[in-house]
């Protein structure tokens, strides 16, 4: 779990949520304002969130 922000702090607890989430993390994260995020799944599949992006330009 990769996960960028507005503060090193939001991204870093961010990251750390998500990744407990599980499967739960994308929606949550799509919610969050502050914050994008890029995933890596048991199964090896990736997803990224919608404003992902723009940092990888």
């Amino acid at each position: 779990m990769t996960v960028v922000g507005s503060s090193l702090t939001i991204a870093d607890a961010f990251a750390t949520a998500a990744y407990a989430m599980g499967n739960s993390a994308r929606p949550w994260l799509e919610r969050q304002p502050d914050a994008e995020g890029l995933a890596t799944t048991a199964t090896g599949t990736t997803w990224q969130s919608t404003g992902f992006a723009r940092w990888t330009t």
